[in-house]
């Protein structure tokens, strides 16, 4: 913090300076100097693997700020030839260490088809600014702590999970391009492992894929911020949803409930997912005119069913509705939950027209509304 509150006159003094006391923050001394301002670097089968890349420019000078720095340096080290076997091994997980000014910032970047980076933290005011730190000092012992034991878990993925990795073949699927978690925890607290097979979109936005169980089981596999876990249930029970196996956060021990919400805004962990595949297609794939002949009228008996449940939908439109051997399945359960405590989101579609307005309370009326829209 004294150093990120200095004046320099020179790069080198303040930039070398304020680089060695944060590595020796983190407890690390090797590392190389390509194309940013530090590594911490481990080798595997002769390939030098970046744990930390960290970027220092001098303030005023650079024509960009460091967090962008950072990321074009990921980049450019992970697409050096020297690291072919390790990139195609893995999704090259990687931290960013970032100081602007006296502004530091972490971020993380992963590879898959795509190079994806994204804050890790705020991006924290690093100097003596008032008569007392302590509360600040501690702020950031906590950072460095919490960001060195994680260097030390990334160090061991690469020299212990990676080797067990496939070599990335194209057009396959490989573990690279999925998420990481691979098993779940059934109803009866029987533990399953899956595999993903294929995202369900295109979309680079996807967030739900098809995978296989180790039983050969087909399933869905989504993560969402906010699920209607009780109304899909409901449904399943009735034969007019696909059965849920697993619907929780994806991080052990956290007890969030799956509505959880601050005057709409879902505030809750990342979670997780899984459910039967259902064969079918979904009714915005098709072509009105081959909807059954009683589509409409299944589709608004669902409606009667969830909404005597005590539950609400939000989303009813055609890709939210399964037909699967000419009856009807409701999907996508996200918005889903008991009537009178879910909302709609803040980013609701202006290419809609909704019953209902961001951050509003669903109503079973705003279903029906939907329902005579779509069908």
């Amino acid at each position: 913090m004294t150093l990120c509150s200095g004046i320099y006159p020179a790069r080198s003094n303040g930039e070398s300076a304020l680089r060695k006391s944060l590595f020796d923050i983190l407890e690390t001394t090797g590392f190389q100097q390509v194309n940013a301002d530090g590594l911490v670097t481990i080798t595997i089968e002769r390939e030098i693997i970046p744990l930390l890349i960290m970027e220092i420019p001098e303030e005023g000078e650079d024509s960009c700020d460091a967090s962008i720095q950072a990321e074009l340096s990921m980049k450019r080290t992970w697409l050096s030839n020297m690291r072919r076997n390790m990139r195609e091994k893995t999704c090259c997980p990687t931290f960013l260490l970032t100081c602007n000014g006296p502004w530091i910032g972490v971020l993380g970047g992963i590879f898959t088809d795509r190079f994806i980076v994204q804050c890790l933290t705020d991006v924290l005011w690093a100097t003596h600014s008032s008569t007392y730190d302590d509360k600040q000092i501690v702020r950031f012992a906590q950072l460095f702590r919490v960001l060195s034991q994680s260097l030390d878990e990334l160090r061991a993925y690469y020299e212990q999970h990676a080797d067990s990795v496939p070599y990335f073949e194209s057009g396959q699927p490989h573990p690279r391009c999925f998420p990481y978690p691979t098993s779940y925890v059934d109803t009866l607290g029987h533990e399953h492992t899956f595999s993903y097979d294929t995202p369900l979109e295109s979309d680079p936005t996807c967030v739900a894929f098809e995978a296989t169980s180790e039983s050969g089981k087909k399933l869905v596999v989504k993560f969402v911020d906010r699920y209607g876990k009780d109304a899909h249930e409901h449904m399943a029970q009735l034969g007019l949803a696909p059965v849920l196996h697993h619907c929780a956060p994806l991080y052990p021990g956290d007890t969030s409930s799956c509505e959880q919400s601050t005057e709409g805004m879902y505030l809750g962990p990342l979670r997780m997912v899984v459910m039967d595949f259902v064969k079918g297609t979904t009714a915005a794939a098709v072509d009105r005119k081959d909807w059954p002949s009683d589509f409409a009228a299944q589709a608004r008996a669902i409606l009667q069913r969830l909404h005597e449940g005590g539950y609400v939908f939000g989303d009813f439109r055609p890709p939210n509705v399964m037909i699967c051997d000419g009856k009807v399945q409701l999907i996508d359960f996200d918005w889903a939950g008991r009537k009178g405590s879910v909302f709609y989101p803040l980013d609701l579609s202006s290419a809609i027209e909704w019953p209902g307005a961001a951050l509003e309370l669903i109503e079973p009326g705003h279903d029906i509304v939907m329902w005579e829209k779509s069908f």
